[in-house]
């Protein structure tokens, strides 16, 4: 599956990266996710990072980072 979105947003990129990777608070921000869980959480996100992600209505899943596109 691959899933894409674009944006423009007025704010410098490492602020928005920084929010972008904050996994585990993006239910504090988008209510569309109710618990984010890393497996490895503290460690580089990258390739392989995976966490269970629980949106409501939905149930809870696994999501991997198999790619990254720059």
């Amino acid at each position: 599956m691959e899933v894409s979105t674009s944006r423009t947003i007025d704010a410098p990129i490492e602020l928005v990266w920084a929010l972008q990777l904050d996994h585990e608070h993006w239910p504090e921000h988008l209510p569309n996710f109710s618990k984010v869980v890393r497996h490895a959480a503290g460690a580089p996100f990258g390739v392989g990072s995976s966490a269970d992600v629980t949106q409501p209505g939905l149930g809870t899943v696994t999501w991997t980072v198999e790619q990254f596109d720059d």
